[in-house]
């Protein structure tokens, strides 16, 4: 037993020694000087610092990357071999899956994300067939666009229904409120605008698509390059570990009111985080589970995005999760009670 145990401890430290940093980035930076992670059960793991608390004894720095580039941006970088782990959105992951950028799917980074179609408040438009024709901003490249044109084709239009601009999102607020554009496509932040007057909501994801199918949602996920994994996965395992022990503390509704703070440092206030976690449950909207609802989502997300032409080649989910790192982290830190594995969602009716 004390061989193996000796094996097991020269083993992690042979492949800690291997590493001098790890290189994280995350596709936001929200507002202001200071860089912060908006909205993700990583913000706490970020603002506590607990990734160098854990590698600091082994002389191993984390270095972030928090990119208003977003996606695209992280994707170059990851083709670079320039990051180790990163979140992204939906579309950016499948995008760099489907060009070759070689990942494995380590865990979800959230689901059930909204989307919201703004326009001026004193627009005459009231609903997406309204602005059809007019300028709608959108972040392309991002998981915005997929979220957007899934939507727009449950309605029975395509993109090329809408002048479509691509702009980032404080770009696109500061365009729509001077009525530059039409529209906005944008995600949680847009809250602060149309509480304070000048935005209105005219159609969002939070209703049913005229299927009667639920609205698609956006996810993110926790991808780790494969040769990282194949080359530290001691070292891979130690990193999910604190992950995945921060996202079951995020995920207590005890840690609700203090974790909108967390979420508050990245310069948006707390109450656009509380407008759009209503009607969910931190550990339902934060839950890292690669489940049959997840997994399922993701796959039509894929074949979504390969039918609107975003990604050029077809995804092989299945063989892209990797639920390994995921599992033991659970299992090692006993969180089996935390969350409820999701089924996938029930076809509509024809």
């Amino acid at each position: 037993m004390r061989v193996l145990l000796l094996i097991l401890v020269l083993a992690v430290s042979s492949s800690a020694a291997e590493v001098d940093a790890i290189r994280i980035a995350y596709p936001s930076a929200g507002v202001g000087a200071k860089p912060h992670i908006p909205g993700s059960s990583l913000a706490p793991l970020y603002s506590k610092h607990l990734l160098e608390d854990e590698f600091k004894p082994d002389g191993i720095s984390v270095e972030w990357s928090l990119l208003k580039g977003a996606g695209p941006a992280i994707n170059e970088l990851l083709a670079a071999d320039r990051l180790d782990l990163v979140y992204l959105g939906d579309l950016a992951a499948l995008l760099g899956r489907s060009v070759g950028i070689k990942t494995r799917l380590l865990l979800s980074g959230g689901r059930g994300g909204n989307l919201y179609l703004v326009v001026k408040a004193n627009s005459p438009a009231q609903s997406l067939q309204d602005l059809r024709g007019k300028r709608i901003g959108l972040f392309k490249g991002t998981a915005l666009q997929l979220q957007a044109d899934r939507f727009v084709t449950s309605y029975g239009f395509g993109e090329a229904d809408f002048k479509t601009v691509n702009f980032d999102p404080p770009s696109g607020l500061a365009a729509v409120i001077n009525g530059d554009i039409d529209g906005l496509w944008s995600q949680f932040p847009v809250f602060e605008q149309v509480d304070s007057g000048a935005l209105r909501v005219i159609a969002s994801t939070r209703a049913a698509v005229p299927s009667g199918a639920e609205a698609p949602k956006a996810w993110g996920a926790l991808l780790v390059r494969e040769d990282f994994a194949a080359k530290h996965p001691a070292l891979l395992q130690r990193i999910v570990n604190v992950i995945v022990r921060e996202t079951a503390w995020s995920s207590d509704e005890a840690h609700r009111a203090e974790l909108l703070d967390i979420w508050g440092e990245s310069g948006f206030p707390a109450s656009v985080f509380s407008r759009e976690l209503e009607g969910f449950t931190l550990a339902n909207r934060l839950s890292p589970l690669l489940d049959d609802g997840f997994l399922h989502e993701v796959h039509a997300s894929a074949d979504e995005a390969l039918a609107l032409k975003l990604v050029r080649h077809p995804i092989d989910v299945d063989s892209w999760a990797d639920r390994s790192f995921l599992d033991r982290a659970i299992s090692d830190l006993h969180l089996e009670a935390i969350w409820t594995k999701q089924p996938a969602a029930p076809k509509p009716s024809p």
